[in-house]
């Protein structure tokens, strides 16, 4: 979500998504969260010499691993930017918090 300036968060990790069948010999650096995941050529964007997700789909791999306001705060900019569509809500319905899906904010906790 840095790379599209999408919150305020500065992030502590990595998160890079790979192919279901990847393997890696070597262990994972602490600052390197993986994604496992068979990306569909509508999921990434080409940039200069490399490749990443979607917002829609960087939403959908970071939510659990961040904080609900700055979860809202880069879906409700990236709507507003016209980066994420109601077709992409729509294609990731179950997979977005209801939060997300209903407009809502999130309650928090007391």
């Amino acid at each position: 979500m840095s790379l599209y300036d999408l919150s305020d968060l500065m992030p502590s990790k990595l998160h890079m998504t790979v192919p279901l069948h990847f393997r890696r010999s070597a262990e994972i650096p602490p600052i390197l969260v993986l994604h496992y995941s068979d990306l569909s050529r509508d999921e990434i964007e080409e940039r200069e010499g490399y490749r990443v997700t979607r917002p829609i789909r960087a939403i959908v791999d970071v939510g659990q691993d961040i904080p609900a306001d700055i979860l809202s705060q880069a879906f409700t900019e990236a709507k507003a930017r016209g980066l994420v569509t109601d077709t992409d809500i729509e294609r990731y319905r179950d997979r977005l918090p209801e939060f997300l899906r209903s407009g809502r904010k999130r309650l928090k906790a007391a």
